[in-house]
């Protein structure tokens, strides 16, 4: 019995030299890497671009990928753009004031060069307008979201 325990122990042994001595990375330390000079380890990556999801809800045949028995129908495109307003909408009643310090009286609200105000129409809407120069019979304003400004002149007689 001695002798089959020494064979099977001296074949454990050699296989487990040859391992060893065939593959030094197995048992050795790692090696050591050369590192690359001017490199940060710790440096924020490059900025990434992460592009926006885009959902078209006006498309026909629209699934939802959580309920794909549902059925769902497109949404009505929304129109953006605002009503224009018209110089009908206000009413220039006065103009006042020394050369350099003019006021203006539109729609009851009285108003400076460059002052912003809230002013109610004709057909009792709110908008804010700015002003932004006083004549001699007329008064330069604009309104946000408007791409041009409007003139409003005082009406005959009332100078």
């Amino acid at each position: 019995m001695k002798f089959s325990h020494s064979i099977i122990f001296g074949a454990k042994l050699s296989i487990a030299l040859s391992i060893w001595g065939t593959s030094p990375t197995l048992f050795s330390a790692p090696a050591k890497t050369t590192a690359v000079p001017n490199a940060t380890t710790n440096s924020a990556p490059a900025e990434l671009v992460i592009p926006l999801a885009v959902f078209n809800l006006t498309a026909s045949g629209i699934k939802d990928p959580f309920f794909p028995n549902s059925v769902r129908t497109p949404t009505p495109a929304m129109a953006t753009n605002a009503p224009s307003i018209s110089a009908g909408s206000f009413l220039l009643k006065a103009l006042s004031g020394s050369s350099n310090q003019r006021l203006a009286l539109i729609n009851n609200r009285t108003l400076a060069r460059g002052e912003e105000a809230e002013v109610t129409t004709m057909s009792g809407q709110k908008i804010k307008i700015i002003c932004l120069n006083i004549r001699e019979t007329s008064v330069s304003i604009r309104v946000p979201g408007q791409p041009e400004p409007i003139e409003l002149y005082l009406r005959k007689g009332v100078q």
